[in-house]
């Protein structure tokens, strides 16, 4: 992410993409949750995520951040990482994904389970978003 507006996600509430992996203390996959993490520092050099439900801290660099994304005002936002992030007991920490620069790719599917109408195709059917990783893979609904 570009390191000149690290600065503006100081405070912003933020949900990470992928999701963090949690394990317990014996390594055994846990259950993943779709925390908030609050941005209690942000600057040229990074940001440091709190998630207050669990007290994990976190540094991300401006190379871990592949972008954000806001949602409506006075909600969260939504920082899509370069990396996986991995959280057992109390310890924290992140690996980097394979291909998280690749830009999306598309897949003609003939049926899919939900549609977004608002965004029509060239081939009249409807553009189906999915993220998988860090890679975004979008669907085209042949109609």
């Amino acid at each position: 992410m570009n390191r000149s507006l690290l600065h503006k996600l100081n405070n912003q509430r933020v949900r990470v993409r992928p999701i963090a992996r949690r394990f317990d203390d014996l390594g055994n996959e846990l259950p993943g949750a779709d925390d908030v993490w609050s941005v209690s520092q942000a600057h040229s050099d990074g940001v440091v995520l709190i998630n207050h439900a669990t007290n994990h801290i976190l540094g991300l660099a401006p190379e871990h951040i592949r972008s954000y994304m806001a949602e409506v005002p006075g909600r969260t936002g939504f920082l899509l990482l370069n990396v996986q992030v991995f959280l057992q007991g109390r310890k924290v920490h992140k690996e980097p994904l394979a291909g998280a620069a690749q830009e999306p790719f598309y897949v003609p599917v003939v049926s899919a389970p939900s549609v977004d109408p608002s965004i029509p195709s060239s081939k009249g059917g409807s553009w189906i978003p999915w993220v998988v990783g860090a890679a975004l893979i979008v669907y085209c609904l042949e109609g």
